[in-house]
């Protein structure tokens, strides 16, 4: 993953036509498809993702429809013609708000063999007849299948997804094969890593804070990723009826960078057009669907049009470059993406949730000039200068064992938080670690039965030593939060932070090679009780006391590196246009991208 050639990052559009929409195929006319092709080409893009209507291309019985087969066929030579490579989605019976009708599926026929049968000999058949047709890169399941039809198990969603894998890569074994879903089951990477060549990423999210919305999107590529399989962004963009058109242009500007240097194979925009269809399903009810296009509905370019080929130019500078390894390694918990006996599914929705106590940790640590990723936890431990584990309940006794190998050894620095229970997830049936003693230096002294320091409402922390950009005595106020965590004694450690009553919230163990904090910042962060300038802060003054080489004084900033065989590049995304100077970019191998200076 991290080796990907900045020559092979995929730029495309999802593509339905700007006069017919939804209709391509009843109402198929290649002149005015020929038309967008042209348009497409023109703006930069290289790569389309198309949909074969279920309704278009097979009866109830599972038979394919020639005609559509054949309009497929005229459609896949325009598009070679001009260079311009497709991925097929198969199954749609969600599309932009509505269920459609799937002909040979009722009930959650998908899922049953019958279904499972009916829907490989589609698949065989449609693979036979485009096979020929080189600029087919890639086959996609769905779009959004468990938004249409959502399993009674996840086990009958990952079959289906097997059955498509193998029936494609016994006639295409060399084209990317993906599920097209939302972030579930058929994304995650130790669940499908076997069954997909990549997780598309589809995302579409909301924030008050602008800056963690921005690095966010890196963020998830990173935990999608855990620097081991490819992630795709499928799907991103906005509609001009939400936001003005200036805005979402230098979104997407932003948003493409941000893709490339986190080490995304690709990113495909939606759509390519607007709509003229108010009185066609689903734009009557769904009206924000008529506006995300990259071109009006009469074929004008917007804003957001003219970015892509500014974007693809810049990135041609960076040929064989690939992403530099992580410095810094935020740990993924097991149970992240993977169900466990026993183990709260509240733990899991708290480390997927978008804004999470994972993407506040890479956020806060990709805001420095030292290079930071996500790891999974189950793929054991990379080198690395430093690992993070942020606010969770527990983590794995075999990953505590080697981290302390780690540390003990002198090859690593551990900073980790945690917490017993909040308005939100409630962990008191588990410990953070069984190692308090070896590997922080400090000794679980809860009582017996409670569920810990109760935290609640408004409360002040205070630091009982200077602690990088913290003096002693100097306070922090965190409003509106309710926490049980955990009561800790220093042994072979020192106090940092401490509460009102005395008690030791954050501790260093005394070679200042571990930190542990039972105030959850990432979690309390995520959840919008402390501000992201605050966390910024206690992160840097983390890294500095564990001797990281930094330079940053603004969180507003993404860094990430690329290298090739002599030269390290470091790239600076600016996220926060209120930032006037880059203190830290100071020679020519560095790259700014400052989507609000562009020329549009």
């Amino acid at each position: 993953m991290d080796g990907r050639p900045a020559s092979e990052f995929m730029i495309g559009v999802n593509y339905w036509p700007r006069k017919t929409n939804l209709r391509m195929w009843k109402d198929f006319n290649i002149n005015d498809i020929e038309d967008d092709l042209n348009i497409i080409k023109r703006i930069g893009i290289d790569y389309l993702r198309i949909f074969l209507l279920s309704e278009d291309f097979l009866n109830s019985d599972g038979l394919v429809n020639d005609c559509s087969i054949n309009k497929l066929k005229i459609f896949l030579e325009a598009c070679r013609k001009r260079d311009l490579n497709v991925f097929l989605t198969f199954i749609i019976g969600h599309m932009s708000g509505k269920n459609f009708n799937v002909p040979w599926e009722s009930g959650n026929g998908f899922y049953t063999s019958a279904g499972i049968e009916k829907f490989a000999k589609y698949v065989l058949t449609v693979v036979k007849n485009v096979l020929n047709y080189d600029n087919i890169k890639g086959w996609i399941l769905s779009n959004e299948l468990t938004i249409f039809k959502r399993p009674n198990r996840n086990e009958q969603a990952r079959l289906l997804q097997r059955t498509f894998y193998l029936t494609v890569k016994s006639l295409a074994p060399n084209s990317l094969i993906s599920s097209g879903d939302v972030l579930s089951d058929l994304q995650y990477p130790d669940k499908v890593h076997d069954l997909t060549d990549y997780s598309g990423l589809h995302l579409y999210f909301y924030d008050d804070d602008l800056i963690r919305h921005r690095t966010n999107y890196g963020s998830l590529i990173n935990v999608y990723s855990g620097g081991k399989f490819p992630v795709l962004l499928e799907e991103f963009g906005f509609s001009s009826s939400q936001f003005s058109d200036e805005s979402i242009a230098r979104f997407v500007y932003e948003i493409l960078w941000t893709a490339y240097v986190n080490g995304a194979i690709g990113a495909f925009y939606w759509c390519f057009s607007d709509f003229n269809a108010e009185y066609d399903e689903p734009y009557d009810w769904r009206p924000l669907e008529l506006g995300f296009g990259l071109v009006k509905s009469d074929g004008t370019l917007k804003t957001a049009a003219r970015v892509f080929n500014i974007f693809k130019n810049e990135i041609s500078k960076f040929q064989n470059y690939k992403r530099s390894r992580p410095e810094i390694n935020v740990i993924i918990p097991f149970f992240t993406f993977k169900d466990y006996t026993s183990i709260p599914e509240s733990y899991g929705r708290l480390f997927r949730s978008i804004p999470g106590p994972l993407l506040s940790s890479l956020q806060m640590s990709k805001s420095f000039n030292i290079q930071a990723d996500a790891r999974y936890e189950e793929f054991g431990l990379e080198p690395s200068k430093l690992y993070i584990i942020p606010s969770a309940p527990v983590i794995k006794a075999s990953t505590w064992r080697s981290l302390q190998t780690i540390i003990d050894n002198n090859k690593s620095c551990l900073y980790a938080s945690t917490f017993h229970g909040s308005w939100e997830v409630s962990n008191f049936h588990d410990s953070f670690t069984h190692l308090w003693k070896e590997i922080f230096g400090v000794s679980n002294v809860t009582v017996a039965g409670s569920k810990g320091i109760h935290i609640k409402n408004d409360f002040k922390i205070k630091f009982v030593n200077n602690f990088g950009n913290y003096s002693k005595d100097d306070e922090i106020k965190i409003y509106n939060a309710e926490l049980w965590t955990y009561n800790i004694k220093c042994e072979n450690a020192y106090p940092i932070i401490v509460s009102e009553n005395g008690d030791t919230l954050m501790a260093a163990r005394n070679d200042n090679k571990s930190i542990i904090s039972v105030i959850p910042f990432e979690y309390l962060h995520s959840r919008d009780i402390i501000a992201g300038n605050e966390l910024f802060k206690i992160y840097k003054s983390i890294f500095e006391f564990l001797n990281l080489d930094i330079n940053s004084s603004n969180y507003g900033i993404e860094y990430s590196k690329m290298n090739n065989d002599y030269v390290t590049i470091e790239f600076a995304i600016k996220h926060d246009p209120s930032i006037l100077y880059y203190d830290s970019i100071h020679d020519n191998k560095n790259v700014i991208i400052d989507p609000y200076k562009l020329h549009i």
